[in-house]
Parts: C-alpha cells; sequence; structure tokens
C-alpha cells in the first residue's frame, strides 16, 4: 500500500512538472523586484517544508501509535492465556466433589461454599481471556489472529463442556434416593478425559499467544 502511495505521488509530480512546463510565463516572472519580495517568497517555501515536516511525523507518530496499541492488545491476551489455569482448577475441583454431592445434597449451599473461591478466580480468568481476545481482533490481520483462533476456541469449548457436565453428575447423585457409589468411577473417568482435553486446549492456546508475544515484544 505505501509502495502504491509512493509512486503515486512520484507520477503526480511528474504529471505537475510537465504541465507547468507548457505553460508559458510572463517576462520576468521570475525576477524578484525587492527584497520584500525574496523574504516573502522564502517564508512560502518555509512554510511548505514545515507542512511537510509536520505531515511526516504526524505520519511517524500514527505509526508507533498503531504499533503500540497493538503490542498492547497482544500482551493483555499473552497475559490473559496464563490464567487459564485458574479455568482448569474449577473444572478439576468440581469432578473432585462429585462423590461428596449425595452425602450433603440437604446442606444449602454446601457445592457453592466449597467451590467459591475456584469460582471467583475462573470467572475472572475467562472474562480476561475473552476481552483481551475481542480487543485483539481489532489490531490483528486475519493471518495473525488464525494464529491464535483455534487454540482459543479449542479452549472456551473445553472449559463450558466440563463446566456443564460436573454440573449434569453432580445434579445425577443429588436426585438418587441410594447414594450412586457404583457411578463415581464413572464419572471420576469423563472428568479426568475432560480434563485431558483442557489441557491440550490450553497448551494450544498458550504456545499460539506466546508466538504473537515474541513476535511483537518489547521491552516497555
Amino acid at each position: 500500500m505505501k509502495d502504491r502511495i509512493v509512486w503515486g505521488g512520484c507520477a503526480l509530480l511528474f504529471g505537475c512538472g510537465f504541465v507547468w512546463g507548457k505553460i508559458s510565463s510572463p517576462a520576468g516572472f521570475f525576477k524578484v523586484d525587492n527584497i520584500h519580495d525574496l523574504f516573502e517568497m522564502a517564508g512560502a517555501v518555509a512554510t511548505v517544508i514545515a507542512a511537510s515536516a509536520a505531515v511526516m511525523a504526524i505520519n511517524s507518530w500514527r505509526s508507533q501509535f498503531t504499533y503500540g496499541e497493538k503490542y498492547k492488545a497482544v500482551r493483555d491476551f499473552h497475559a490473559a492465556s496464563q490464567l487459564c489455569w485458574d479455568a482448569y482448577w474449577y473444572v478439576s475441583k468440581s469432578f473432585d466433589l462429585i462423590p461428596e454431592a449425595w452425602a450433603n445434597k440437604n446442606i444449602d449451599n454446601w457445592y457453592y461454599d466449597e467451590i467459591d473461591k475456584y469460582q471467583g478466580a475462573m470467572d475472572k480468568a475467562m472474562s480476561s481471556l475473552h476481552t483481551s481476545y475481542v480487543i485483539l481482533q481489532h489490531h490483528l490481520s486475519d493471518d495473525e489472529l488464525n494464529v491464535v483462533l483455534s487454540g482459543f476456541e479449542s479452549f472456551m469449548k473445553e472449559i463450558s463442556y466440563g463446566c456443564s457436565e460436573s454440573v449434569s453428575y453432580r445434579v445425577e447423585c443429588c436426585i438418587m434416593i441410594e447414594e450412586p457409589r457404583d457411578r463415581y468411577s464413572e464419572f471420576m473417568l469423563a472428568g479426568m478425559s475432560r480434563l485431558d482435553l483442557i489441557r491440550t486446549a490450553m497448551g494450544k492456546l498458550r504456545g499460539s499467544a506466546d508466538k504473537l508475544f515474541l513476535k511483537y515484544g518489547r521491552s516497555e
């Protein structure tokens, strides 16, 4: 894009020179009658030079500002990806509590009291990750976004599935008349399988975030 602008400017400059060369000027057109006129001409030239320098400075500032904003978006996304473990531990704890659900089903808010500290950390981690990804979309090209898109979507999906499954298994235990001891191993195996998928997705997400950070990273 920048090359097109440069070549376009050169073509326009050449065209202006060609047109100017075809225009006949009256005799004495370039003659300076007095020192006042000379200073006016010098002032006009200085104004043009100053305007050109200002345009170049603005373009340079705009480029630096854009890069700075992109770096900040990448940095925030990278930091958010490092908090993914908080979501993982929430799902892990949810599965761990399933064997205790039946025995505590008549205790008000038992599950929420047990999971509360994990819940807060998980909510913060997921909110930070989602927000940073939305911002990242405004600063990266489609090709750059594709680097993180797969890992991001996989992680969000696996966490969602893990949360839904743990709730489903816990509710299933609570509605049983007798304690479903024979189902616990089934639930635990399902939980381990889901946690494996979450770790895989998390590794993919963090790896892609590392690549972006290495590309745009710099000392602040």
